[in-house]
């Protein structure tokens, strides 16, 4: 395990109820042939990725272990397992769901210009959710300007779509920021 993925797993324990800690603690790791699957689709997957997999193949919504501090609010996230991911079969674009001209209405203010609006969704890997309108993605196919495995945030109530992170292991070191790790 890298040391990244060690110190967010610690730092998450510690954060957890000892209630949330337990039911976590109960929860079952990837099996082998599901994480080869993941790296099938995504060759490129960020190993903290596979390796909080192999941890945990995905967090129910009510244990949100992820998530991502907007400004007055923490959003909470959960995990999703192996085969939500290979499931994200959605052949559609960002482009093909809003429309070249409701894009450049919108601008840079709704649609960070990092992200490759014509590329099919699953592209992308869908890698945590929130129980209704939030979704992370790890991006490896970004337009111009961005990074290849830079973390993506849907927000579906104000349809924004934002580069929250230049890579995984930076989404990651947020999180641990925002529990407080010493």
């Amino acid at each position: 395990m890298s040391s990244l993925t060690s110190r967010y797993y610690d730092t998450l324990l510690r954060h957890l109820s000892t209630k949330d800690r337990a039911a976590f603690l109960e929860l079952p790791g990837a099996e082998e042939g599901d994480i080869t699957q993941v790296l099938e689709a995504y060759p490129n997957a960020p190993v903290d990725v596979i390796e909080l997999l192999r941890l945990r193949d995905g967090t129910p919504f009510e244990l949100p272990i992820l998530g991502w501090h907007n400004g007055d609010f923490w959003e909470g996230y959960s995990l999703n397992s192996c085969r939500d991911i290979i499931g994200n079969k959605s052949r559609e674009s960002i482009i093909d769901f809003y429309g070249i001209d409701y894009i450049e209405s919108e601008g840079d203010e709704i649609f960070d210009p990092r992200i490759d609006v014509t590329i099919p969704m699953f592209r992308r890997l869908f890698f945590a959710a929130d129980t209704t309108f939030y979704q992370l993605y790890v991006d490896v196919d970004p337009a111009p300007g961005g990074t290849v495995g830079q973390v993506i945030r849907f927000a579906g109530d104000g349809d924004e779509w934002l580069v929250i992170a230049p890579s995984f292991a930076d989404y990651l070191q947020q999180v641990i920021d925002a529990y407080g790790y010493p």
